[in-house]
Order: C-alpha cells, then structure tokens, then sequence
C-alpha cells in the first residue's frame, strides 16, 4: 500500500508527520498490506507544535467602580484576519459573590472595550511571539449589566472558577463578552488558548 503524506486528507496530520520525521513533502511511504504503521508524535503540547499550533495565556483584572459593573472581551480580530483560535479555558474570580454572564458575538464589527490588551505570554517558548496574534483582549466598566444569550452563573468570593461551555472555536471576526453583576468589585480574567492558520479548505463564516 503507498500513501503521499501530502495527499492525506487531514494536512495538520501531514504537516506534523512530516515534520517530527524530517521528511520532504513530497515522500512516500510504502508499506506492506498485512502491516498496521503506528507513530508516536508525542505528548499533546509536542503535537500541537508540529500542527502549527501557537499557544498562549493572558490574566489581568478590572478595578472596581462605584456603581458599575466589570466587562472583559476575547476578540479575533474581523477578516482579513488568517487564523482559527481555539479558547481552551476562561477562569473568573471576585472578591464579592457575583453573578458572571457571557454573550457570544460573531461579527464581524466588534468594538473592544476601553484599552485593547495585545500582550500575551507563550505556554511553548519554542515559538515565536507575535504581538497580539490576532486576537484582542480588553475589559471595561459599565452602569448597564450585560444580556445573557451563552452563560449565566454565581461564583462564591475569592473562588476562582472556569465557564462553562470550552473549548470555544473561533474565526475571524468572533468575540466572547463577559460580565458581572456586582457593582464596585473588581474582578480577575484569565483566558487560555491557541491559534494557527487558517487552511484553504476550511469553511469560514
């Protein structure tokens, strides 16, 4: 049985193949018909490199205001942005019981909230840092509490917890609005993900 690594429908699998094993794209592999070929690439964060995963992590917090409540927003940037982002985790966390609620929005034409955060730390040292990659993190206050349509729940003080619903997938031009209900308590974001290009065949919104 011969197989061409770059004609294998999954081009991430071909990619990573062809990579871990140093071989040109244009390499075949011949093997025979009673025989199971099994490759180990690695542990998961050695296989998201060799697919061209870039991965990334950012906490910071928003102050407390009296009479307002905290916003955070993670947005990809609107087309021509090139990448898919895959948002593996959100942890909250107040010094004040509060209601958290989340809105997905998918754009394009999102406005970040107050001063864009574009400054994020590599979880892979192996990559190259990209100022922003492509995505926007940004928190505000606001009198107005935000409508629900995608999360509502209550977090005990000084407890951190994850939203529910990850790992969300993202093209361009996708955002996730946060918020709390507590007016005058500061609050604490932490958002976990990663990104890659995007590939022709994908099909984009």
């Amino acid at each position: 049985m011969g197989m061409e690594l770059n004609a294998l429908t999954d081009r991430g699998t071909s990619d990573s193949l062809t990579r871990r094993f140093g071989l040109p794209s244009s390499s075949n592999i011949t093997l025979a018909p009673e025989l199971m070929p099994v490759a180990s690439i690695g542990e998961l964060p050695e296989l998201l490199f060799h697919q061209g995963w870039r991965r990334w992590q950012r906490g910071f917090n928003t102050a407390a205001a009296a009479g307002q409540a905290a916003r955070a927003m993670f947005r990809v940037l609107d087309p021509p942005s090139s990448v898919i982002v895959v948002l593996e985790r959100i942890m909250v966390s107040s010094g004040t019981a509060t209601e958290i609620l989340a809105d997905w929005g998918y754009g394009p034409g999102a406005a970040d909230l107050g001063a864009p955060l574009t400054a994020f730390e590599p979880r892979d040292f192996r990559q190259t840092p990209a100022a922003g990659d492509q995505v926007v993190l940004s928190t505000t206050t606001s009198a107005a509490l935000l409508a629900t349509t995608a999360v509502d729940f209550t977090i005990p003080a000084n407890t951190p917890f994850d939203v529910p619903g990850g790992p969300w997938v993202c093209f361009p031009g996708s955002n996730l609005l946060l918020g709390n209900t507590s007016l005058n308590s500061q609050m604490f974001w932490n958002f976990v993900w990663r990104t890659r290009r995007l590939q022709e065949q994908e099909n984009v919104p």
